[in-house]
C-alpha cells in the first residue's frame, strides 16, 4: 500500500461515513523514517513512499464539517504491531499526553503547558534509559528542541490553526522572546478559558540532522 492509499481511505470515510466533502487541510500520511519529517505531504512530497512491514505510520489528518475543522494525530505500527522499541516510544509520547492534558485548566497558560510537557518527555526518556542526567539542566540546555522540535498545539476552530488570545496579555521583552520555545504569540501568555478548543500533540523524533550536532556539543 502507498501512503496516498491510507490517505484516500480516510477522506473516502469523511464523506461515505460522515458527509465530510473538505478535509481541514492536505493529509499529512508519512510512514518510516518520513515521520521525522513535519508537515510531510505537501505539493513537495505527496504522500507517496510505500510502506513497509515493521514501520510506523504518523497520520495527522482532519475533515471540514460546516466550516469547523478537526486535527487529529495518530501513531500506529503498519502491520498491526508494535515493536518493543515503538512500544516504549509511544508510550513515552501518551505519557506527556496525559501530563499536560491532566493539568489543562482555566486560567492555565500555555507557556506553563509547554513546560509541563518538555519536562514530561524529558523525565520519561531518562526513565527508558535513552537519557541520562538532571532533567532540571536538561530543560535548560532545552535539549527537548533535539527531540521534539515543534510547539505543543494550537488553537483549533474555523481553521486548522486558529486565531486566538489577547494581545493585551502580550508583554513580554525581547529578551523573554528569545528565551522562548516555539512560542505561539496567540497563546503564549494567555490563560486558557473554558470552552477554548486547541490540540494537544507532542511527539519524539530520532532525526540525525538534529542529534547528530547535539552529540558534537555536550
Amino acid at each position: 500500500m502507498m501512503e496516498y492509499h491510507a490517505m484516500s481511505i480516510f477522506q473516502y470515510y469523511c464523506y461515505m461515513a460522515g458527509g465530510c466533502r473538505e478535509m481541514g487541510y492536505i493529509p499529512i500520511c508519512p510512514t518510516g523514517d518520513r515521520c521525522k519529517i513535519l508537515h510531510y505531504g505537501g505539493q513537495s512530497a505527496p504522500n507517496d513512499k510505500q510502506t513497509r512491514d515493521g514501520d510506523l505510520c504518523l497520520f495527522d489528518m482532519g475533515a471540514e464539517y460546516h466550516c469547523y475543522l478537526t486535527d487529529i494525530t495518530t501513531t500506529f505500527p503498519v502491520n498491526g504491531r508494535f515493536t518493543e522499541t515503538q512500544a516504549t516510544i509511544y508510550n513515552v509520547v501518551l505519557d506527556t499526553v496525559h501530563a499536560v492534558v491532566n493539568k489543562i485548566r482555566p486560567g492555565f497558560t500555555w507557556r506553563e503547558a509547554r513546560i509541563v510537557c518538555y519536562r514530561k518527555l524529558l523525565s520519561r526518556l531518562v526513565q527508558e534509559g535513552l537519557l541520562s542526567g538532571s532533567v532540571d539542566e536538561m530543560y535548560d540546555a532545552k535539549l527537548h528542541r533535539v527531540f521534539m522540535p515543534h510547539g505543543i498545539g494550537h488553537f483549533i476552530g474555523g481553521d486548522v490553526h486558529d486565531v486566538g488570545g489577547n494581545a493585551s496579555v502580550w508583554c513580554w521583552s525581547d529578551t523573554e522572546v528569545k528565551d522562548i520555545d516555539w512560542y505561539d504569540p496567540d497563546l503564549e501568555w494567555c490563560p486558557l478559558q473554558k470552552n477554548m478548543v486547541l490540540t494537544i500533540e507532542p511527539g519524539c523524533y530520532f532525526n540525525h540532522v538534529l542529534i547528530d550536532p547535539a552529540l558534537k556539543r555536550p
